[in-house]
């Protein structure tokens, strides 16, 4: 399918040698987030309620691309953590209550997580300090639309849409978390290979 929307690309002289390499990226992104969107809206139907798995993409989405968080090492690992969380997050969503108190704290948590830690740069991908700061301030800014969404939802009584929100924040939280343990496993890793060169 890719493969012949760049074939088309190239016939209608948008893609040549200089960008296709992005633009073969930003298709595979959009595939991805589109198989993503699909599995959780088809996941959540069979649970009960299609509009959770909507709801938990658009409240996730945007804050995770602003703020990184963990990257799989090969695409397969990728995709079995992303389908893994998505479908326990339903899960919880769907099948584990939780006191609205207790949502409080694990949104002001996350949130805080998110606050200091975006954006997280992964190996692949470094930001420069101007990337960075752009980055923050998305992140940031996505994140209060989120809380607002989430403080909308408890005004509406919507209980269940309301943890949709809380758990899209809570995973956000859970990758800058992951990738901040891969980068210090990294950095001991570079310090003792600097140690055993000398």
């Amino acid at each position: 399918m890719i493969k012949r929307i760049l074939d088309w690309l190239y016939a209608q002289g948008y893609v040549n040698e200089s960008n296709n390499k992005i633009i073969e990226l930003g298709l595979q992104r959009m595939k991805s987030t589109f198989t993503s969107i699909i599995f959780s809206a088809i996941v959540s139907w069979l649970m009960g309620d299609v509009v959770i798995g909507l709801l938990f993409e658009l409240t996730y989405i945007p804050i995770r691309i602003y703020a990184g968080g963990y990257h799989a090492s090969s695409k397969r690992r990728c995709e079995y953590l992303s389908y893994g969380s998505l479908l326990l997050c339903m899960i919880l969503i769907f099948y584990v209550p939780l006191k609205v108190e207790i949502m409080h704290v694990l949104l002001l948590l996350s949130g805080g997580i998110i606050l200091l830690q975006s954006p997280i740069e992964s190996p692949n991908k470094r930001l420069n300090s101007v990337e960075k700061k752009i980055y923050r301030r998305k992140s940031i800014m996505y994140l209060v639309i989120v809380v607002f969404v989430y403080v909308l939802m408890i005004g509406m009584n919507k209980m269940l849409y309301t943890r949709t929100v809380m758990y899209s924040i809570c995973l956000v939280a859970v990758g800058l978390i992951q990738m901040e343990k891969i980068k210090a496993k990294m950095k001991r890793i570079h310090m003792q290979l600097f140690v055993h060169c000398l």
